[in-house]
């Protein structure tokens, strides 16, 4: 099943190139397709986020000297990424934790963590993917 799902990709574009590689450990075929894992579980399609094995998560560290309203919205659009891929609620607690101790060892103060978690999970994941997020939305400073 996710073979046919993989060749969707190819037929949507022929001067777009894809690799392919897939994972069959404890019997769930996984594709990794750009930044995200895609399996079927149990007839449904299930999203998670996907790093590679190098990839470091190298975020601006909070005392560089960039604009402020750049370092203000790092947290939040992580955590509204995050929000907008995983598709198992289940995994949301544990894909915001990871992301939160990345950014605390980057000097990201606790509480600015916690606001763009919370913001970011005051939004659907439909909404995000549809792009129905209104200027309310936007984090202060922006």
């Amino acid at each position: 099943v996710l073979l046919f799902f993989f060749f969707f990709f190819f037929s949507i574009d022929n001067k777009i190139v894809y690799t392919f590689e897939s994972s069959e450990s404890n019997d769930n075929n996984i594709i990794p397709y750009l930044d995200t894992n895609i399996k079927i579980k149990n007839g449904v399609i299930e999203v998670d986020i996907y790093a590679k094995p190098t990839d470091t998560f190298n975020y601006l560290p909070f005392n560089s000297s960039h604009p402020r309203h750049v370092l203000l919205n790092i947290p939040y659009c992580l955590a509204r990424r995050i929000r907008g891929i995983v598709s198992n609620e289940s995994k949301i607690p544990i894909r915001m934790q990871q992301m939160r101790k990345r950014l605390i060892k980057k000097k990201y103060p606790s509480q600015l963590i916690n606001d763009a978690i919370n913001k970011a999970m005051g939004l659907s994941r439909e909404d995000i993917i549809r792009g129905n997020i209104t200027d309310s939305t936007k984090t202060p400073d922006t």
